[in-house]
């Protein structure tokens, strides 16, 4: 099947994406772009934060999850790990008044992908061992 899209097809979705720019996130490329970008000026600047708490860390946990960072790992897995709460209503008709905590997200990706499915970003809280990101 071929899937063809005309001007005005065109340009009514850039209409809408400019209205809900939001949505936007829900694709993979986009969110690698963006949250790659904000880790690379991160860098730049004040660079990554760690935890001052190491001594409680499995070994080499630190070392494992910035060598990941770097290569900032699939971009597929976010989507995934975020898509199986919409089969909730609450979520699926509310997340935008919703709090969400995400343990571990490593990368902006994972709450780049919250934003996408309708959370507001200043109900999303990213708890990690470390943070390039406020």
């Amino acid at each position: 099947m071929k899937i063809e899209i005309n001007n005005a097809d065109f340009n009514d979705i850039i209409q809408y994406l400019t209205k809900n720019p939001q949505q936007l996130f829900l694709i993979d490329y986009v969110r690698h772009k963006v949250a790659n970008a904000r880790y690379q000026a991160a860098k730049a600047g004040d660079g990554v934060k760690i935890t001052e708490d190491q001594q409680s860390l499995w070994e080499n946990a630190l070392n494992h999850n910035l060598s990941g960072l770097e290569d900032f790992g699939s971009t597929q897995r976010t989507n995934r790990l975020i898509r199986p709460l919409y089969a909730i209503d609450k979520v699926f008709f509310q997340a935008h008044k919703l709090k969400v905590l995400c343990v571990g997200p490593r990368t902006e990706m994972e709450l780049l992908s919250l934003v996408g499915q309708g959370f507001q970003p200043s109900n999303i809280r990213g708890l990690d061992l470390f943070s390039y990101s406020p």
